[in-house]
């Protein structure tokens, strides 16, 4: 796991703004008023209380999809389809305590946030609701007031950017500021995931927005953990023996 991070660091350019950070009070100092802050939502502001309906559990389901003979397309829709009811029903709780009163802390300085999601357009109600019972409410500085659709299925509502289809979440984010006119002086991005956080930090440079983009490990203990124990169900007979004793 620290390798390959690793080489995917490596492979970002010199000029680069990458960090690693395992909490959300480190990226304080990059912001300031002229500042739009983008978070990523699962194991970024939000995750469930336990492993069920989480980001890992939605891999690990694609996973066993695929192990149980499906092809990965309608493996990952058959997950996407169980993961999404399974959201609606869960109890969830911020990534970490302090994310909620810092997000609080920078709207009341004036600075815009919102949010920029792998879930799709029919997430958007339980994402809303989510986000509301840890405290958050990205409609207070949003940096667009409307509602946006894109080509590929995307949605942008209450601050909120649902990426759909999209290629990569940095052509995502530089398709919403041309689209939306914004011209940010700065664009600070946390997501728990490396991919993420390097396109964002590509995209948006190229586009000529200076960037600062942080890759976000506080729940890597938790999803390594789940992972470590998915192992051990590499075959439909493991399954049976980890889940059902048989």
């Amino acid at each position: 796991m620290k390798i390959a991070l690793a080489f995917l660091l490596l492979a970002v350019s010199a000029r680069a703004e990458l960090r690693e950070i395992t909490t959300m009070a480190d990226i304080v100092p990059a912001i300031d008023t002229a500042t739009i802050v983008v978070f990523d939502i699962d194991n970024t502001l939000v995750e469930p209380v336990g492993q069920l309906g989480s980001d890992q559990w939605y891999y690990y389901l694609v996973k066993a999809y695929q192990r149980d003979g499906m092809t990965a397309d309608a493996a990952e829709t058959k997950a996407g389809e169980v993961w999404s009811k399974t959201i609606a029903t869960v109890k969830v709780k911020p990534v970490e305590a302090i994310t909620p009163d810092l997000i609080r802390a920078q709207q009341k300085r004036g600075v815009k946030v919102m949010a920029l999601t792998a879930r799709g357009p029919e997430d958007a109600a339980t994402t809303f609701a989510q986000l509301k019972a840890i405290g958050v409410d990205l409609t207070l500085t949003t940096p667009y007031k409307g509602e946006l659709k894109t080509p590929e299925k995307g949605l942008f509502s209450h601050g909120v950017f649902f990426q759909g289809d999209a290629p990569s979440k940095g052509q995502t984010l530089v398709a919403f500021f041309k689209k939306t006119g914004l011209k940010p002086k700065r664009v600070v991005f946390a997501d728990d995931k490396p991919k993420h956080a390097i396109s964002v930090e590509k995209s948006v440079r190229e586009a000529g927005i200076p960037v600062i983009s942080f890759r976000y490990g506080a729940t890597d203990a938790k999803v390594n953990f789940f992972n470590s124990m998915m192992e051990e169900a590499a075959t439909p007979a493991q399954a049976d023996l980890l889940f059902r004793g048989k």
